[in-house]
Formats: structure tokens, sequence, C-alpha cells
């Protein structure tokens, strides 16, 4: 019998198959949600080196890079040059908003827009011009298409601040409607760019919005379904003119409440903040069709680390937690510390371990000890080698632009 491709296991998990007949997939650094942060200081970076997310710092990871974090998934999207802070240890970004590195953290200082009395004229920046992308589609690698620009109430919080544009939204509504349109324009051209430029189809097309806090949502649900809800699905629209790849949504906060607006966006694949209010992993699971694949469900650093110090009961309750959330992907429930990524490696393997009977199983029976050993005793031989992350990525860099 024919092995089994990373894409027909991919297929089969969308078609709503909680039992993938090649193991759990594993997605690793394949965004900047769930990448891989460096926050080394500028010194002691290359003068020409770039990134993912330069707020964030997120790694650029390239098709070698995803296999040494044994990642079924990785990403292409934009890359933009590191930021040079000023001597207050200060930076702009591309939105204008200022930001000060504190301890390795980067904390927003102050907001283009936070005191302006006409936020109409407010254009976004141009759209970025670097790519980093596989070249060929690969038979053990899913294409993640990331352009890892804000959402629309990340990008109206990052210009205005996030009281001045609470107080649009409540008073001012035709100011707030203003900035959700130029985040929408900014988001399109990003998309639009990306995939037209894009040398391979990608498998997966990832949104992304912060959208709260873990007890409450930033907007309240009615301004959410009355402000958001339609320039989101422009944005859907004018992504399904380019591609009908799966669409991926990942989003913070305690969004619960409007949850079926979320996948009423024509959502495949979801990521939530698992530990916020309402969102426990298992009841998001009971709420959703099984043709919705959970993303990000499980902490694989805590799981890497009870493996590490034979933690069996926080392992085996991991394995019936996550069995309980398929459909799903095993990958990390945000971005990595470069400290963190060991850990989060072997729970990645561990979990990619467990074969569809074994999910089956445990989501009857509970944890089942033999399972349990035969994963970790597969984690004892996987081999783990960051070089390929940890040392600065050598990448090829397209020069895209609006078609």
């Amino acid at each position: 019998m024919a092995p089994v491709t990373v894409r027909q296991r991919w297929a089969a998990l969308l078609r709503g198959s909680g039992d993938d007949p090649g193991g759990v997939l594993v997605d690793i650094g394949s965004s900047v949600r769930t990448g891989v942060r460096d926050r080394r200081v500028a010194t002691a970076r290359p003068a020409d080196e770039l990134v993912a997310d330069p707020v964030q710092c997120t790694r650029l990871l390239g098709t070698a890079a995803a296999r040494a974090v044994h990642s079924d998934f990785v990403r292409a999207g934009f890359a933009h040059p590191f930021p040079r802070p000023d001597a207050d240890d200060s930076f702009h970004d591309a939105l204008g908003v200022r930001w000060l590195w504190c301890d390795g953290e980067p904390a927003p200082l102050e907001h283009p827009l936070t005191d302006a009395g006409d936020v109409g004229s407010f254009r976004a920046p141009p759209v970025p011009t670097r790519l980093v992308a596989p070249s060929v589609l690969d038979d053990d690698l899913l294409v993640v298409a990331d352009v890892a620009a804000p959402g629309p109430v990340e990008f109206c919080a990052a210009v205005r601040g996030p009281w001045s544009f609470l107080e649009d939204v409540a008073d001012d509504r035709a100011t707030a409607a203003a900035l959700l349109d130029r985040a929408l324009e900014y988001a399109i051209g990003c998309y639009d760019t990306l995939l037209q430029a894009l040398p391979v189809p990608p498998d997966l097309v990832l949104l992304a919005d912060d959208l709260g806090y873990a007890d409450s949502m930033f907007l309240a649900a009615s301004d959410h379904r009355d402000l958001v809800a339609p320039r989101m699905r422009e944005l859907v629209a004018a992504i399904r003119a380019r591609t009908d790849a799966p669409l991926g949504l990942s989003v913070t906060g305690a969004v619960g409440g409007i949850l079926p607006d979320l996948l009423d966006l024509g959502v495949h694949v979801l990521h939530v903040q698992h530990d916020a209010r309402g969102l426990d992993p298992a009841e998001v699971r009971r709420s959703l069709p099984a043709t919705t694949v959970l993303h990000g469900v499980t902490d694989l650093v805590e799981l890497g680390r009870a493996v590490g110090v034979g933690d069996m009961a926080t392992v085996a309750n991991t394995v019936y937690q996550f069995a309980r959330t398929t459909p799903a992907v095993a990958a990390p429930v945000g971005s990595l510390d470069l400290a963190e990524l060991p850990d989060a490696i072997v729970g990645g393997r561990f979990l990619a371990a467990l074969g569809a009977d074994d999910l089956a199983l445990v989501r009857r029976a509970g944890p089942v000890r033999s399972i349990v050993v035969r994963c970790l005793d597969a984690v004892r031989d996987t081999e783990i080698d960051t070089s390929d992350v940890t040392v600065p990525a050598r990448l090829d860099v397209a020069v895209v632009g609006p078609g």
C-alpha cells in the first residue's frame, strides 16, 4: 500500500475525520501567531537581518527549519527588516506606533492618531514588498499563507490607541468606521499581493486579529457584528477571488459569544485563546461542526516539559484532552521563545505518535497506559537540532508588488 501523503492527511482532516490516517499533524513556526521569537538586542544581529514580524521579532523559518522542528507546515509570507532602536531603545513600526524595548519585550508608547481630531486622512503604509516562500510544492510540507498584517481591530487599536478607538466606537461611529475601512484596504492589499506572488498554491490562508482579553472581548458582540464582521466578509471575499484554499482564523480574547459569526466567514481551521473565559477546548469542540479543525489547543511546551521530567499524570491528561478536541492540529498555543522550542518539539512529536485507533480509544476510554508508553518511546528517538532556527536564515527573498 502506498504511504499516505501529508496532503492526503490534510484533506482527511478537513473532511471532518478526527482520525488522521497518518497520525497527528503538527504545526510549529508556520505563522507569526505560533512562530519562534528571537529577542536578542539589535547589536547582536546582522545589519541585514529580516524577520517575519518586526515587533515580535519572529524568525523566518524555511523548509529546512520546518523539518528541524518536525513541523508538517511551512510559512509563506512577507519579510521585514529588523527594527533598529533609537538611542532611547524605542522604534517605530510600519503603522507609526512607537515601541520601547523593555527587558526584551516591546511595549507600545505612542499611537500616531491618539489625539488626532480628523482621522479620515490617515493612510496605511505601503504593502510589504519582500516575500519568503517555498519555490516548489513539497511532498511532506503544507504551505501556510501568513500575511501577518494586523486584523481590523488590532489595526485600529494600534493607530488610534485602544481607549481612543473604544471612545470612537461608543461616541463617533463615523470615525471608527473610517479607521476600519483603512484597516480593510491595507489587509486586502497585503493578501492580494501575497496570494498573487506565491510561487506555489497555499494549503491554508491564515487570518488573525486581536479581539480582546482572557476574560472579555475588546468590543461588545453587537459592535463587532455591526462594525467588524461586514469588513471581515469583504476581506474573505477578496481572498476568495485569489484562491479557494482553506481559511484559517487565529483570534485572541474571550470570543465565545461570536463564535458563530466567526465560523460564518467560512473558517476551516480555528485557533482561539484556549485559556480565555468560555473557551475550554473540549467545550469549543462540541460547539463546532466536525469539518472545523481546531488548532493550538494543547500547550506543547508544557507537554514537552512533562515528558522530560516523567510527569505521567500531566502527559496522560494531555493525551486525553487532545483526543477530545479532534479533528485538531497539534500546535503551540501561542508564539514561542527560542528557549521553549525544544520542549515544544518534544510535545509535538509525542502527539504525532498517536494513531487513529489510539485517538478513538482514548476518546472512549480515557488515557491508556500502553498508548502513552509507546508515544514516550517514539519521542526518545527524536533528534532535536535547532541550528536551522537559531542561526539567522539565509532564505531566498523575492521582491513583489501589486499586480
